[in-house]
């Protein structure tokens, strides 16, 4: 992106983590240097998609994720979206799903589709025998109970799981579990801003999407509350955090109220969604620019736009989108974005990225 338009307003300093006793790099956002409205190209696609909730590309291969649909996943051949078979019945056995949350469906480096169900399994297949009749799990076990449930998980596509669970016994916003050992870890500990807070609670309050590069080397999280970003190198425990401008600061949250329902915090104009994609190049945030207050929690999508930055958090774009969508995913080679909704159940929308990010 050329630098000469570059007009955004960044204020970057260095503090000290009592989390994991290391540097953070902080970063102030006060606007995006590019902002534009991006225009879908319909695809016409057999009416299967009722309600996709999630997508996920692995090179050529686009799955989309229906949790409550008779079939649970289809799978289509990018880029003309040509549909390729479905798979996946709700039940007990080996081979069927009961219940997958949307965050705990991933895919990594090496063609592995990843997903945990609500009976805490974790099934791994391989994307590369998609198109064969015998479609089944290459790996499957339980889940150690430290880790369950998991509300958001990546993979990366060798031994690692990275993840946040809900749970009392493991001080960890982001944990590490090797699938050979068995070992569970904590990658990321919870900020010491609450003092006397549970584990779980905290598990609440700081719940956040996850994301991975796809080389293996950063972790990426966008909270659904704080209004922030952060990018962890793994080899070497530094952090970047991209921070809002009208972001709250941890001591206005103070007034943090608990219900019936979970954690109320009312203290911010918009949060993330933290429904995030990541190539090597850059990360995609998904935001919903509304109050809590405004928000529908009877509607499908609510406004979303998509925020861009590279991985040393530097933002690169603000995409708004002519028609709203469910899900939506990222080419690995940043060349389309490509999204689906309920409302529009016989066709896939495609997006040109590099438009925007060439400016």
């Amino acid at each position: 992106m050329k630098q000469n338009i570059l007009t955004i307003s960044l204020i970057i300093f260095v503090y000290g983590c009592s989390v994991n006793e290391q540097n953070i790099d902080k970063i102030i956002l006060e606007k995006f240097p590019v902002t534009d409205t991006l225009k879908s190209e319909k695809i016409g696609v057999p009416v299967l998609m009722l309600d996709p909730r999630r997508m996920q590309i692995s090179d050529s291969i686009l799955i989309v994720l229906q949790p409550k649909g008779k079939i649970k996943f289809e799978f289509f051949l990018l880029p003309e979206c040509k549909y390729l078979k479905g798979y996946g019945v709700d039940g007990k056995g080996p081979e069927d799903f009961t219940h997958i949350a949307t965050g705990t469906f991933t895919v990594s480096t090496n063609n592995k589709l990843v997903l945990i169900d609500r009976r805490n399994r974790i099934r791994f297949f391989n994307l590369n025998n998609i198109q064969t009749d015998n479609w089944h799990p290459v790996n499957s076990f339980s889940m150690p109970r430290e880790i369950t449930p998991t509300f958001q998980m990546v993979y990366n596509g060798d031994s690692i799981i990275y993840g946040h669970a809900r749970n009392e016994t493991l001080n960890a916003e982001v944990y590490s579990y090797n699938i050979h050992t068995q070992e569970v870890s904590t990658l990321i500990h919870y900020p010491k801003i609450y003092p006397g807070m549970s584990s779980y609670d905290k598990s609440r309050v700081f719940i956040h999407g996850l994301g991975l590069k796809p080389d293996g080397s950063k972790l990426v999280s966008a909270y659904y509350y704080f209004k922030k970003i952060r990018i962890y190198d793994i080899t070497t425990g530094h952090s970047i955090e991209v921070v809002y401008k009208d972001a709250p600061k941890p001591e206005d949250i103070s007034t943090i109220k608990k219900t019936i329902r979970g954690y109320y915090i009312t203290h911010f104009i918009t949060f993330f969604m933290g429904d995030l994609r990541t190539t090597n190049k850059y990360i995609y945030v998904e935001m919903v620019n509304k109050k809590i207050e405004d928000l529908d929690p009877s509607a499908l999508n609510n406004e979303t736009e998509i925020h861009i930055f590279d991985w040393e958090g530097n933002p690169v774009a603000r995409c708004i989108f002519d028609e709203l969508f469910d899900c939506y995913a990222i080419s690995p080679d940043d060349e389309f974005l490509y999204a689906a909704s309920s409302a529009d159940e016989g066709f896939i929308k495609r997006y040109k990225l590099k438009e925007v990010l060439n400016k």
